[in-house]
């Protein structure tokens, strides 16, 4: 394979990837807490010449709009830091707070994953409870008894790997906990993903991997025809 025809193959690849990862993105413009991956490029020296490649996919860190739903067990973090879950595969991270309190009185999410408090207990509530707060410190309370703490978690975005679209896993990397979180009980929060934005950059991604494939085309047809005369000149 030629030099150009590797590059042109490289520089295809990693916009391959982008287009798919970007029409992620905005295919859950509308998942509350999904946080938007983003691909990084980097150029790459093989065969002593410079080629474009895909780089690391990492979590864009921007908040996205809160929006007031009204409901006492709909949690938006005004800040830095993700919710703590258990789930059958481990500890894992979100940004969506909509819980709710499952049939044998844990917090949880509507899958079913225990929301974790501090120490990564379980925050249980009485079956005959009616009023249920949370506080902007994540102190959960049944009328005035307080029965946990949700526990919020600061994490480097580098370290994050997304499962699916409101799960984050953490896969050996240390978590610190957020001392002052804030809480917004009430309230939930959106993706932080333009919809206009994403489009534009999905076309422009789309219009990268059509022109490194056209130029792959011309590429392969000119080796091609040289072939051939080399093969006739003999």
């Amino acid at each position: 394979m030629s030099t150009a025809l590797y590059n042109a193959l490289s520089a295809a690849s990693a916009s391959a990837h982008a287009v798919d990862v970007t029409a992620h993105n905005v295919a859950n413009a509308d998942t509350t807490g999904f946080r938007a991956q983003r691909v990084t490029f980097r150029e790459v020296l093989d065969r002593d010449t410079p080629a474009v490649a895909a780089g690391d996919t990492l979590p864009d860190s921007t908040r996205g709009e809160i929006r007031s739903t009204g409901r006492p067990l709909d949690l938006a973090l005004n800040g830095d830091g993700y919710f703590v879950l258990g789930t059958p595969g481990g500890v894992r991270f979100t940004r969506s707070g909509a819980f709710q309190v499952s049939a044998d009185g844990i917090l949880s999410t509507p899958e079913g994953y225990p929301v974790l408090g501090q120490g990564d207990s379980l925050i249980t509530v009485p079956p005959d409870a009616r009023a249920i707060s949370v506080g902007k410190d994540g102190t959960v309370k049944v009328g005035e008894e307080e029965v946990g703490t949700i526990r919020v978690v600061q994490v480097a975005q580098r370290d994050l790997q997304a499962e699916g679209p409101r799960l984050m896993a953490l896969p050996g990397a240390e978590v610190a906990d957020v001392r002052e979180p804030r809480i917004e009980s009430g309230a939930l929060e959106g993706a932080n993903l333009d919809v206009v934005h994403g489009m534009m950059e999905l076309i422009r991604h789309s219009r990268s991997f059509e022109s490194a494939t056209k130029v792959m085309q011309t590429l392969s047809d000119v080796e091609k025809r040289t072939a051939r005369g080399f093969n006739s000149a003999g």
